[in-house]
């Protein structure tokens, strides 16, 4: 090894770790920087003359062998909460999984899903079963049967279809789902909740070490997602600005808002809630109507609680069937107005805030064709 004047050099230390003999697994190596003679020798290239060189010793990291890498899965942060769709919807994502891999590239060969809401889930309420890496499709099944609640993909460890996860790093697989729809002679039942999870048994998930071959378990088993709920439609509920916010004493629109029935099927509503809050003005004789629907009077003379307004669809009004359907495809506008007068008398700059509150009960009306 030769250096030119004023100038310096790198040396690599590498060697090939041999499989058939010591070290075995997790046998650590360090090397360190010796002092110099008898392990250094320098001579002058012109001079020939024997050099004293001054060195800094130290250790370098320590290399750990390993037989092969390990891989992890479990549930991801990213994983959607729990969300409402039309029956027959189609690539709804039911879960993201999280693949953690370890010292080498590690190719999932083999991966196990299961439905763990079996008390409101069936194969029958998939139609189509995605695995995506990213935006790339890994693989589909039609009609997945998940026999004895297991469904079984086996992927190849290169190529198209294949499922790497690069030496200590971690990538995403994002699992999508067709609902089957919901009508006479169909398979769906409105209100099912599926949720996705790997099972439990450590021999159904299985990766390829890239660099050492080795074949092994895939560790851990993902928590369930929180899954989606789907019916024969679903209403989507929009705000929509009052006429004015300038409030008189008399009646007053509080507020108003729409409600659109999926393109699948109807909608039917029966129940509205609203949180109510009211400063230096009082709020009685509620009443709403369906703006798009003739105006026809869903309830009046409804006196709300001190921050709680509570309206059922009244019979005897509008709709006798005690439901307001939205036909497919279709927005009707709903406007809730009040009795507004002061708190008290020679009071100014009242105000009334209203939301219209979600619902978390999940409530099925048997509409002709299952729901």
């Amino acid at each position: 090894l030769t250096l030119s004047r004023g100038t310096s050099k790198v040396l690599d230390l590498k060697g090939n770790i041999i499989s058939t003999t010591t070290p075995t697994s997790n046998t650590t190596y360090v090397f360190d920087f010796s002092a110099g003679s008898p392990d250094w020798g320098v001579t002058g290239v012109s001079t020939g003359q024997s050099i004293s060189e001054s060195l800094a010793t130290g250790s370098a990291n320590a290399v750990t062998v390993v037989t092969s890498g390990t891989l992890t899965a479990s549930l991801d942060s990213s994983s959607p909460s729990e969300k409402w769709y039309a029956a027959g919807s189609s690539g709804i994502t039911v879960g993201i999984f999280k693949f953690n891999g370890t010292n080498e590239d590690l190719a999932v060969t083999d991966l196990s899903l299961q439905l763990p809401n079996t008390a409101s889930s069936t194969a029958a309420d998939i139609t189509k079963l995605s695995l995506y890496d990213g935006t790339t499709l890994i693989s589909t099944k039609l009609n997945p049967p998940f026999t004895s609640n297991r469904e079984q993909f086996t992927l190849p460890t290169s190529g198209a279809g294949s499922f790497v996860i690069p030496k200590n790093t971690s990538k995403l697989l994002t699992v999508q789902a067709d609902l089957a729809k919901i009508s006479t002679g169909e398979a769906g039942l409105a209100g099912h909740l599926i949720s996705i999870a790997t099972t439990t048994t450590a021999t159904h998930h299985r990766s390829l070490g890239l660099q050492s071959g080795t074949a092994a378990n895939i560790s851990g088993s993902a928590s369930a997602s929180t899954g989606v709920r789907y019916f024969r439609s679903v209403p989507k509920v929009a705000s929509v600005s009052v006429p004015t916010t300038t409030l008189v004493v008399g009646t007053n629109v509080v507020y108003k808002f729409s409600v659109a029935a999926d393109s699948a099927y109807d909608v039917a509503l029966q129940k509205f809630t609203f949180t109510i809050a009211t400063s230096n003005v009082n709020l009685t004789a509620l009443k709403l109507i369906n703006k798009t629907d003739g105006e026809k009077i869903i309830d009046q003379s409804v006196s709300p609680t001190s921050t709680l307004g509570e309206i059922t669809v009244d019979t005897t009004e509008g709709y006798s069937s005690g439901w307001v359907t939205i036909p497919k495809g279709t927005t009707h506008t709903f406007e809730l107005s009040g009795t507004v007068t002061d708190a008290a008398a020679g009071t100014s700059g009242g105000t009334i805030t209203v939301q219209l509150d979600g619902d978390a009960q999940v409530r099925v009306r048997l509409l002709p064709g299952r729901g």
